[in-house]
């Protein structure tokens, strides 16, 4: 049975690295995505490839032409009208970080 560990749940980042199948945090904005990639990967001991995601949550406004934003790291705030195309992309393979750019707040 696989194990995904999700957040933390106050291990070292050696142990998420190489017991559990695959590891889901949160609160991880963009630019730091790729140097905490980089850094499991420096710690990988037994050279197999274990998935590394984040999840964010989704907040619909009132305006649907509002720009979708990054909110806190963990919210993916905006209007219906700019969520469609993105989450449609991101469902279909298509979107990569650099293709879409979230304003921090």
């Amino acid at each position: 049975m696989p194990l995904v560990a999700i957040g933390r749940c106050r291990q070292d980042l050696s142990w998420l690295t190489n017991e559990p199948d695959a590891w889901i945090w949160h609160g991880i904005g963009e630019d730091e995505t790729a140097p905490a990639v980089k850094k499991l990967n420096d710690l990988n001991e037994d050279g197999n490839w274990h998935p590394f995601g984040y999840q964010n949550f989704v907040e619909l406004l009132d305006d649907p032409d509002a720009p979708c934003e990054l909110f806190n790291k963990i919210y993916l705030r905006g209007g219906g009208q700019e969520h469609g195309p993105v989450l449609a992309q991101a469902a279909r393979g298509r979107l990569k970080p650099r293709d879409y750019q979230l304003q921090a707040n």
